[in-house]
């Protein structure tokens, strides 16, 4: 709830004192209460409705989010509320209740929105590992010493110097690695979700850097705002490919272990209370199959993997499962029934791989580390 304070600071002329009584005003209850765990980033959702209520003036298409977003964070860890981070990169914020006319699905977005900040929506269906991305290069001349610094742009090509400040001789130059400044970045892929799902929908890649990098989880699915960007696919080429840096991740389906279980409770230590309650968990796994030994173990075995089980030193808790039958066996109905009910599930058909392809063939992965 919002406290009146008959004077706020102007924006322009003060943003740093302003975001900060906004923060004050707003969220102090929302830092106050965080619990974290060692080695956890702070992590805020900021209201675009409290934002407008706050600063009617604002504009999605107008504003720095940028300028906002760093003047956030800063004023998180103005906060009397002590904070186990020591840099405002270090606290992450999610902008939620975006206008709608800003949020978009996959491919969706208007021709002309390629520079402008939007929200999108998609299933993370592939992620990168965290690395190091230099923002300020030291180099040194190797000449007569001299030390300088070259900020880094936007892509991945490193900048270096054109000419010594010392000497004014072009190099040669050596990179000081240890002196450089650099940022968290991890590259994730978001991908239409099943549901909505089409053919040549494509994906997006997207950046995340510091504290966004570990918000996201393969399979989550997630609202992305920050600036969207088209660049050639390729040197020289005319086809213009989207990708996006991320500004705030929000997700937008609950992680398992905050899901609001009362409701269900009563039904589930009935189910617990059972002398099998395999199998009636199986008897609700695709009732519409006619039923023989075989597949009632095929079933089982979907059962105990959609499960799971409780890790122990020298039990597995998760399985993997092969099925291999005739055609028309209802494998693919198991599959898709099983894609249906688990949220993180995904289905894929293997009509088009060839048997070396799925047994030989070896290819080189295009995203991320380009691992094989």
């Amino acid at each position: 709830m919002s406290l009146d304070y008959p004077e706020r600071p102007d924006p322009d002329a003060n943003p740093t004192e302003f975001w900060r009584a906004f923060i004050r005003d707003y969220y102090t209850d929302a830092v106050s209460s965080m619990q974290l765990a060692p080695g956890e980033y702070p992590h805020i959702e900021i209201s675009w409705d409290d934002l407008a209520t706050y600063y009617p003036a604002i504009e999605l298409e107008e504003v720095d989010i940028d300028e906002v977003l760093d003047h956030l964070r800063g004023a998180v860890l103005d906060l009397d509320t002590p904070l186990p981070v020591n840099t405002p990169e270090e606290v992450s914020i999610s902008l939620v209740d975006l206008p709608e006319e800003r949020v978009f699905d996959i491919g969706r977005y208007p021709r002309d929105a390629a520079g402008s900040y939007l929200a999108i929506n998609g299933q993370v269906s592939h992620i990168d590992r965290i690395k190091d991305k230099i923002t300020l290069a030291v180099y040194d001349c190797l000449r007569c010493g001299t030390t300088q610094e070259i900020p880094q742009g936007g892509d991945d090509e490193i900048d270096e110097p054109h000419e010594c400040p010392g000497c004014e001789r072009q190099g040669p130059f050596m990179l000081d690695k240890e002196a450089c400044e650099v940022t968290q970045r991890r590259l994730v892929r978001l991908s239409p979700p099943p549901e909505i799902s089409t053919s040549g929908a494509g994906h997006i890649d997207i950046e995340l850097e510091d504290a966004l990098t570990h918000l996201v989880h393969p399979g989550e699915r997630v609202r992305v705002f920050g600036r969207l960007e088209a660049n050639p696919e390729s040197e020289g080429s005319r086809i213009l490919e989207y990708s996006q840096q991320a500004n705030s991740v929000a997700h937008l389906n609950a992680q398992i272990d905050a899901l609001d279980i009362e409701e269900h409770r009563e039904a589930i230590e009935a189910i617990a209370e059972l002398d099998d309650p395999i199998e009636a968990i199986k008897g609700s796994f695709a009732p519409h199959l006619h039923r023989d030994e075989t597949l009632d173990a095929a079933i089982e075995g979907i059962v105990l993997q959609l499960f799971g089980a409780t890790r122990a030193p020298r039990w597995r808790s998760d399985i993997h499962v092969l099925l291999l039958g005739d055609p028309s066996t209802a494998k693919s109905e198991l599959l898709e029934f099983a894609e249906s009910v688990h949220p993180r599930a995904k289905f894929k058909s293997g009509r088009s791989v060839s048997g070396t392809g799925l047994t030989a063939a070896t290819v080189k992965d295009e995203f991320g580390s380009e691992a094989w």
